[in-house]
């Protein structure tokens, strides 16, 4: 009988897989020696009553709409001012918007603690209180991407005296088992304990093996195939690249905010419901009274149409408008072709801007 005390599966997890981000970091910081940028967009640090940073743009107007991006918490916000010709903040900036950036925390120590309600309203509430006492404007857009929208939204619905208007860019708001990869992939996993038992935070190369499971077509197959056909574009393959060296920046999940993802909006799909308890209030899309516009990719099998458009229709606002994307070569993970795209960059943000531009009241 062997009697060597064994670790917790989900601890066992935690160890191999933040080796494995350790080694991605590795990778990432030895490129940087080939391609470290200097031309990212001008910017200060601005404090917040948070573990969340906050970034400040140099505006070109003292009067433009007042705009928050919020980035999704499973990566670095690099992407959205990856390179000049395909930054979605230079685009703000320069048609006047007056833009910040949200920053959630890194530090494995100081999360271990956080779940939903702490990044979907603490954290974003303080950031939010920091604009307004930067620029005197009560009511904020804020754009949120992916997770980050999801997040944008909830807070949107628990703070609405918050929320000029709502940007969400492939955010996924309803759940059920047979929409999307990442559905099919809680539907066939009872709960989270084998993953998180013993853990404090689930690593970011464990989040990355889980959704390339969910749908290898997505994040293996498509971004194979998304290099071959930039191989003929110089441009194009210099973006796949830099997408992929962007994946490489891994921001482990606190395990509470891991679980609460997945049980209460994927498996009870909590929040359509009306059933999402956030900071002592249940929310729902009901309580969403901002302005909405709404991106969608009807090719996208991670954040499909079903798993946006049910919860918008919700909303307790009539002013709804659905924009499709069709998609970029150049871009590695088409999830991410909104933010960094040719098409999107050329298509999709003036429209999103001209959006803002008409809701913005000085």
């Amino acid at each position: 009988m062997n009697d060597t005390p064994r670790l917790p599966l989900g601890l066992m997890n935690q160890v191999a897989f933040a080796q494995l981000d350790a080694l991605r970091v590795a990778l990432d910081r030895a490129w940087s020696t080939y391609d470290n940028r200097t031309d990212r967009c001008p910017c200060q640090a601005v404090e917040t009553d948070s573990p969340a940073r906050l970034l400040r743009y140099r505006a070109v107007s003292a009067s433009g709409p007042v705009v928050l991006l919020v980035p999704a918490p499973i990566k670095t916000a690099d992407i959205w001012d990856m390179e000049p010709t395909s930054s979605v903040v230079r685009r703000h900036v320069s048609d006047g918007c007056r833009v910040y950036m949200l920053l959630w925390p890194r530090r494995v120590g100081a999360t271990k603690e956080l779940g939903l309600s702490d990044y979907a309203h603490t954290m974003l509430r303080a950031a939010m209180d920091a604009v307004r006492s930067d620029t005197g404007v009560e009511r904020v857009f804020v754009t949120g991407h992916s997770l980050g929208g999801t997040m944008a939204t909830l807070f949107a619905a628990r703070n609405p005296e918050y929320v000029a208007g709502l940007t969400l860019l492939a955010a996924p708001l309803h759940f059920r088992p047979d929409i999307g990869a990442l559905g099919r992939l809680v539907a066939l996993n009872a709960d989270t304990d084998p993953l998180t038992d013993g853990a404090t935070h689930v690593p970011g190369s464990l989040l990355n093996t889980l959704t390339a499971t969910a749908s290898p077509d997505t994040f293996v197959l498509a971004r194979a195939w998304d290099w071959l056909e930039s191989l003929t574009d110089p441009g194009a393959l210099r973006g796949h690249l830099l997408v992929e060296r962007w994946t490489l920046r891994e921001t482990p999940l606190p395990t509470r905010l891991f679980r609460e993802l997945v049980d209460e909006l994927y498996r009870a799909d909590a929040f359509c419901r009306g059933q999402l308890q956030l900071a002592g209030r249940a929310v729902s899309p009901a309580d969403v009274v901002a302005p909405a516009a709404c991106v969608v990719d009807p090719r996208c099998d991670v954040v499909p149409p079903e798993a946006v458009l049910p919860a918008l229709e919700r909303f307790a606002t009539e002013d709804r408008e659905v924009l499709r994307y069709s998609g970029d070569i150049g871009v590695s993970l088409q999830h991410v072709g909104l933010l960094v795209g040719r098409n999107a960059h050329r298509q999709l943000w003036p429209q999103l801007l001209a959006w803002i531009r008409a809701r913005h009241r000085d």
